[in-house]
């Protein structure tokens, strides 16, 4: 966060020193764009018909500069140029439910929803698989981080339901699959979803399983056993928070 800070050019100068000397001076790397525009240039001068022949000049570049065609890889950086597509299922439905949950017993005890609304994921009883679902489920717009007031970092651990995932827990159909790409929301896919819909869907797999003599591991629905979508038809909900 510190190295955001300067490079945003958000502190004093004297700031800007002490942090330099806590973290190290801060400096830029070229990485390989230069030489890739080089090698462009030097090719092209050396065959002009490459600028009308994109095929031939990418073959040219590729055996000149094999890294070009790492598609793990970013060539000018080496980061990952993984796209992640995250797609809600029983799980996910899980996490939103036991939240849910918790939030509806905080209200019970007198809190107000938005104070209720501020869900300590890891104290919650799930499996630890379940927990982890919440940056997914950040990425599919059912959950969002709480924020220290009045700063732009969060509270470990602590969570909200966004108003779509209070829609999701209603029955109501929310978007099924998100392309993300370092941590980059890149895409949302026109299918939609709904609790039940992914809950039949986790039946079907266990059938499956069990008809081809598979065993079932590590597969408890816990209270979505006993979901029901009208439950939470008349929910106090108000103030939420939607991404």
């Amino acid at each position: 966060m510190l190295n955001h800070m300067v490079q945003e050019g958000r502190l004093e100068k004297w700031q800007q020193l002490k942090i330099n000397n806590m973290v190290g001076e801060i400096q830029y790397h070229n990485g390989k764009l230069g030489s890739l525009v080089k090698l462009t240039v030097s090719l092209i001068k050396a065959n002009p018909a490459l600028i009308d022949d994109f095929e031939q000049l990418r073959a040219n570049l590729f055996a000149s500069m094999p890294e070009l065609q790492n598609k793990e890889r970013c060539a000018n950086c080496e980061a990952s140029m993984r796209e992640y597509i995250y797609t809600f299922d029983t799980w996910d439905a899980l996490l939103l439910l036991s939240m849910a949950i918790e939030v509806r017993k905080w209200q019970q005890d007198g809190r107000t929803f938005n104070e209720a609304n501020q869900v300590r994921v890891p104290e919650l009883n799930v499996p630890h698989s379940v927990k982890c679902r919440t940056t997914k489920a950040s990425k599919l717009g059912l959950v969002a981080p709480v924020m220290y007031k009045g700063r732009k970092d969060r509270i470990p651990g602590v969570w909200l339901i966004t108003s779509r995932g209070w829609a999701a827990l209603r029955g109501e159909r929310v978007p099924k699959k998100v392309k993300v790409w370092r941590k980059t929301i890149e895409e949302r896919f026109d299918q939609t979803i709904t609790i039940q819909e992914a809950l039949e869907s986790h039946k079907r797999f266990r059938e499956g399983v069990l008809e081809r003599g598979g065993k079932i591991k590590g597969h408890d629905l816990g209270a979505l056993k006993t979901y029901n979508a009208s439950e939470w038809f008349d929910f106090d909900i108000h103030a939420g928070k939607l991404l």
